[in-house]
């Protein structure tokens, strides 16, 4: 078969490539990296540089492909609505179209379970439970705009797969571990007082497992969505106390109080979003209401339909994230003293 990944530069997107060619698939890794491009390539990997804006070369790209797994994204909790809006809306809205063009079959779309955060405990979520009404931010916006144009506008024929893979780790993970290494450093982790917080992370591997069952599943022409995560959630406090074992390092948990870390969070968001600030908070208001506010996936629907049955077991996803990351910390600790 013959696959075009967009956002194949990325984290998800490295992963899934490389998969999907170890398969004995074709497989075109889409991305603007061009040094990151440079290395698929020298794995006998076909890659394309492009824009998802530029809807001439996008057409072009996507013909005589037998489906497209779209996971370019502008994944941050921090930054312009403009990009945003640009990347995750106009960008999916394009990736589509050229799939209408080219009449291709199927598209799988990662999107995001944090169209579902909400400033309550949210526990074993399922695809039809509504999503939150209230703003979090620009990512998880376009994100919700961009599954509501999938569905409004499926064309013909087509069938479309919409995952939401929650709390993504594993090696070469560039959202999650950057975050939680700059509170590491501060000695600053907060965790709730008197109050227990759930959850849910997935093994790269297995968000990777879960989009290949879609591309291997019959096509029903229609859009369907699927919550995936381990099916292991866990409690906050716990999850920290392995990572700093794992990692071996010696930070602190902060017990503050729920409310305050909210009120924080949200004169942080103001005061940034006020001055024009482009760095990111230390705490913004989705970080907040993650620690805050229990959110758990049910994942009985994927079971059912995809047969999925996460490969990779918690224990040892966080084994093999813990592992790459003392590695990535030597290097970086190397580079420091080389410079």
């Amino acid at each position: 078969m013959k696959y075009l990944v967009t956002g194949a530069t990325g984290f998800l997107g490295q992963h899934l490539v490389r998969y999907l060619k170890s398969c004995g698939h074709q497989v075109i890794a889409l991305g603007r990296n061009k040094n990151k491009l440079s290395h698929l390539a020298s794995e006998g990997i076909a890659t394309k540089c492009c824009d998802l804006s530029d809807m001439n070369t996008l057409t072009e790209i996507t013909k005589g492909l037998d489906a497209v797994v779209h996971c370019a994204a502008l994944s941050s909790a921090w930054g312009d609505y403009k990009t945003f809006y640009n990347t995750n809306y106009v960008g999916t809205k394009n990736v589509q179209k050229a799939c209408k063009i080219n009449n291709i079959k199927k598209l799988v779309f990662t999107s995001t379970p944090s169209v579902y955060v909400a400033s309550f405990d949210r526990l074993g979520i399922t695809e039809s439970d509504k999503f939150s009404e209230e703003y979090i931010n620009h990512y998880a916006e376009t994100k919700k705009m961009a599954e509501k144009h999938l569905n409004e506008t499926i064309a013909s024929g087509q069938t479309i797969y919409i995952l939401r893979p929650q709390g993504i780790i594993g090696e070469g993970d560039v959202a999650i571990r950057p975050r939680l290494k700059r509170l590491f450093e501060k000695g600053f982790f907060p965790l709730i007082k008197n109050k227990k917080t759930y959850v849910d992370l997935t093994y790269v591997g297995n968000v990777v497992q879960a989009i290949s069952l879609c591309l291997q599943a019959e096509p029903n022409q229609k859009c369907n969505s699927y919550n995936i995560s381990n099916g292991q959630p866990v409690e906050s406090e716990e999850q920290f106390k392995i990572l700093m074992k794992g990692l071996g390092l010696d930070c602190k948990p902060k017990l503050i109080s729920g409310k305050l870390l909210l009120v924080l969070a949200e004169i942080l968001d103001r005061s940034y979003t006020m001055f024009k600030i482009k760095k990111e908070p230390l705490i913004t208001r989705y970080t907040a209401r993650t620690l805050v506010y229990s959110r758990t996936l049910d994942i009985s629907k994927a079971q059912a339909e995809l047969n999925y049955y996460p490969e990779v077991d918690l224990k040892d996803g966080l084994n093999k994230y813990m592992s790459w990351w003392k590695a990535e910390n030597k290097k970086e600790e190397q580079y420091e003293t080389n410079s």
